[in-house]
């Protein structure tokens, strides 16, 4: 079973990649944790968990939902990071959640995928960005055949300084920068609430036709960049950037 988490898209990209190439079924932990279901499955085949890079390391929100998942069936597994740089620490992190649990750890991979952070990048182009994806499809092949054949996965992009990173700066990054989440609602807002929709932790409401923001935000940025008028911003730092949603998996564009 692969269960995964995505903002914008990448992590579901990988998921339906490898859901294809490995005939299994997906869940979105998003859905779960947007919805509070039950947190548990059962599946024959190694479990695979897949979701992005957030400051070196999985969101927080991410590890709990691990730590608090009951998996049924078989007990191995296999962990895929999207991301637009590295991972830092996070595979440590990630043996040390499955050790906790008595599982057996199948393996880490790192992605490359288009960076949709804001904090001090620009989005590339709409082609760039296809050419990013794209360019993933051998390490992703490489994953689904690892999978498959039981052997142990390792993917790394090298990286420095990975205990510092997924350490001191992550718990720096949710801590303060988190917290300090300023989201701007322009004059474009039509009121959909798509937003509140897409919102994976219920952070946003819509009063008076326009969203509310409260202090819970997982950085996944979903609502900036799906927003259909871009009228949703932080501050000043995204006005005028270019948004960014992954294009969907399709057989025929491989």
């Amino acid at each position: 079973m692969i269960l995964y988490f995505s903002g914008t898209g990448n992590s579901k990209y990988v998921a339906d990649f490898l859901a294809d190439k490995l005939q299994d079924e997906i869940v979105s932990l998003g859905d779960m944790l947007k919805n509070s279901l039950p947190l548990v499955a059962e599946s024959e085949k190694p479990y695979v968990w897949i979701a992005p890079i957030y400051a070196w390391r999985f969101p927080c929100a991410v590890d709990e939902l691990f730590r608090k998942f009951d998996f049924q069936g078989n007990k191995t597994v296999y962990f895929v990071a999207t991301m637009g740089g590295d991972s830092g620490n996070c595979q440590k992190i990630c043996e040390k959640l499955v050790s906790e649990k008595g599982m057996t750890f199948g393996g880490f991979a790192d992605v490359i995928m288009p960076d949709n952070y804001f904090g001090g990048f620009n989005i590339k182009n709409e082609q760039e960005m296809v050419d990013i994806v794209k360019a993933a499809h051998p390490t992703l092949n490489k994953i689904a055949e690892t999978i498959k054949s039981g052997y142990e996965l390792n993917i790394r992009v090298k990286s420095s300084a990975g205990g510092l990173k997924s350490g001191l700066i992550n718990y720096g990054f949710c801590k303060y920068m988190l917290s300090n989440m300023k989201y701007t609602v322009n004059e474009n807002c039509t009121g959909c609430g798509k937003c509140e929709r897409l919102c994976p932790v219920n952070n946003i409401e819509m009063l008076n036709g326009k969203p509310q923001f409260a202090d819970k935000c997982m950085s996944c940025y979903a609502c900036i960049h799906k927003c259909p008028e871009k009228a949703i911003n932080l501050g000043k730092k995204t006005e005028g950037k270019s948004r960014y949603v992954c294009i969907d998996y399709k057989k025929e564009n491989l």
